[in-house]
């Protein structure tokens, strides 16, 4: 088995940006592949249009978005992730910068982000010149000094570049600073996703960020599809929000019932925690948002039901949709 050994990483910044016919160059724009957002509901069209009018003033000021003087695949990842932008812009990344390589991969480990219960992690994955983009799929595995798990919520791609978002309650209420430990598998394609290699090990630190909450008490209730669903509670916060999502499940035959929505275009992630004593409530998180037009104002969309047993999965489609202010 091939071991990792330490390589100086390569700044985005350095990498040539291809030109439209894939030839090396510098131009300062290329044709950008368009990222991939992994959780169960897509992109919302107000981050879709926020996306793009940051990519055209960074067009037309020469300047990649991740700041750079050439596009590259972590830009690409900023271009299409304005909440990404947005903690970069405030300074609130840490850059770890380390890098692995092993069996013809180097994964590099770019940017890290702890604060309002949330991890958030950028990372480039480099694989040999033969191995096509659909042929890696990295799988990270995160956890902190004293042994606890943090399950990954959501996660963006462009190209190389990855953005995972943790489950982090320790990011919120523990202490200043976290020492995490972050293993990375790189798995193939097809049903077995065998991995190609040993795991790509990071040790290091983070600061914990101060982000102020904000719980939001909605009480509303939406009728389609014949299934009333009621949002409690919202908890508004910089890196994430999490609601309080209430409905009875459709068919109690199914073992398991989850949902599909998004909060000012930010997709919700994992299949909702259930709150002890609170009936067929369950709390769902909500990656990082743009802000919305009005301040104030916020939507979440509950776009379908979903019912998991044997077979596929039961699909009910709303939408279910909730308006609310935040005082």
């Amino acid at each position: 088995m091939a071991q990792q050994r330490d390589s100086p990483p390569t700044r985005a910044s350095a990498a040539p940006a291809p030109t439209v016919g894939g030839r090396g160059g510098t131009a300062p724009r290329r044709a950008r592949r368009a990222p991939r957002r992994r959780g169960r509901s897509a992109v919302g069209l107000g981050l879709a249009l926020l996306a793009a009018a940051t990519v055209l003033l960074a067009a037309n000021r020469g300047v990649a978005p991740g700041g750079t003087s050439a596009w590259s695949d972590l830009d690409d990842l900023f271009a299409h992730n304005p909440a990404l932008q947005q903690l970069e812009q405030a300074g609130s990344f840490r850059e770890p910068n380390l890098s692995r390589t092993a069996d013809g991969h180097t994964v590099t480990l770019r940017r890290a982000y702890a604060g309002g219960g949330r991890i958030v992690l950028v990372y480039t994955v480099g694989r040999p010149p033969d191995v096509p983009a659909s042929a890696v799929a990295p799988e990270p595995r995160l956890t902190d000094g004293v042994g606890r798990a943090f399950g990954p919520l959501v996660g963006a791609g462009a190209g190389t570049a990855e953005a995972t978002y943790f489950d982090a309650p320790a990011a919120r209420d523990g202490p200043a600073a976290l020492d995490l430990h972050l293993e990375i598998t790189l798995r193939g394609p097809g049903p077995d996703r065998r991995p190609l290699g040993v795991p790509f090990v990071f040790d290091f630190g983070v600061p914990v960020a101060p982000d102020p909450t904000e719980d939001v008490a909605i009480g509303q209730t939406v009728e389609a599809a014949g299934v009333a669903v009621t949002l409690r509670q919202v908890t508004l916060g910089r890196s994430g929000s999490p609601a309080i999502i209430c409905f009875a499940p459709p068919d109690s035959a199914l073992p398991g019932w989850s949902l599909a929505a998004d909060l000012d275009g930010a997709p919700s992630g994992g299949s909702g925690q259930a709150i002890a004593g609170a009936g067929t409530c369950a709390r769902y998180r909500f990656a990082d948002s743009p802000p919305p037009a009005a301040p104030d104002a916020h939507t979440l969309t509950v776009r379908e039901l979903l019912g998991f047993g044997p077979g596929a999965p039961t699909r009910l489609v709303g939408p279910w949709v909730f308006h609310f202010t935040a005082p």
